[in-house]
């Protein structure tokens, strides 16, 4: 397939130049998974390896979110946020009207949030939340993740321990996970990854217990969220990405974000000499 096929892209002016399409949805199965850090990274995490490639820097967005059909959204806990990882930017979408640290996409790309006891529903295209329940005994730490082989939520609640949200808002807590500070949550290849300081671990989805897998390489301070798109059918094989970086140059992404650096590198030396003269 060549890349043109996978750089198709949503007009900016019907999408609000806030986010893009990152490709078809075989990108996106081809383990393309994003992470966010406290100094306002976003970046791609390779789960095999711990590998993480930058590509915007911006505010800090508590929580990301990738539709199956490769759309970047991003919470800075009052607003929705498009994310654009080719051009490296930020726009802000709308005002949620309630505190919100996590986001997510159902398998029909609805999005859905939460924040404190709150689980809502979001318009992607205000940023409005709207309220579906409020969860007794929850309170929420910072992410969510869809599994859609239970139709459900996977979120992660105050005192680090996992919880399963149902989309009419009924919970029940799962278990501890047994690590501190766990904001960031993904599934990549029908594994539940989850993400404390720099930490990447594995976590049971039926006991919430989680196991050490990798420290993740590259980022700065810690992580805060994580996103991966979800897949409609849990049976269909997942590819190992065997080399990220190289997916992302195919797809142009890498490309343009240092041509991007390199253009204004190249402005500001020419600005310095002009002014030297």
């Amino acid at each position: 397939m060549g890349t043109s096929t996978f750089m198709k892209k949503l007009s900016l002016a019907t999408f609000g130049a806030a986010a893009i399409t990152l490709g078809t949805g075989e990108v996106a199965k081809a383990g393309l998974n994003f992470i966010s850090t406290d100094a306002g990274q976003v970046g791609v995490i390779n789960t095999s390896t711990g590998g993480f490639t930058e590509v915007a820097r911006g505010s800090f967005m508590y929580d990301l979110a990738l539709s199956s059909d490769n759309k970047l959204f991003g919470s800075d806990a009052s607003n929705l946020v498009g994310i654009n990882p080719e051009l490296g930017t930020f726009s802000k979408i709308g005002s949620f009207r309630a505190f919100i640290n996590s986001l997510g996409f159902d398998s029909n790309n609805s999005l859905y949030a939460t924040g404190g006891s709150g689980f809502y529903g979001v318009n992607t295209l205000t940023g409005a939340a709207s309220l579906i329940a409020n969860i007794s005994g929850f309170s929420s730490s910072g992410d969510l993740a869809y599994d859609v082989a239970n139709n459900r939520f996977l979120a992660t609640s105050k005192g680090d321990s996992l919880w399963s949200i149902a989309l009419n808002g009924s919970a029940a807590k799962i278990g501890d996970i047994g690590f501190s500070r766990v904001y960031g949550l993904l599934f990549d290849r029908g594994t539940l990854y989850g993400y404390a300081g720099q930490q990447q671990i594995a976590i049971n989805t039926a006991t919430g217990a989680g196991t050490f897998s990798k420290n993740v390489a590259g980022v700065n301070g810690s992580i805060g969220g994580a996103a991966s798109a979800p897949l409609t059918d849990p049976s269909t094989p997942v590819p190992e990405p065997a080399t990220l970086l190289g997916s992302l140059l195919g797809m142009g992404v890498l490309g343009s974000v240092r041509s991007r650096h390199k253009s204004q590198r190249q402005q500001k030396q020419q600005a310095g000499a002009l002014n030297r003269s």
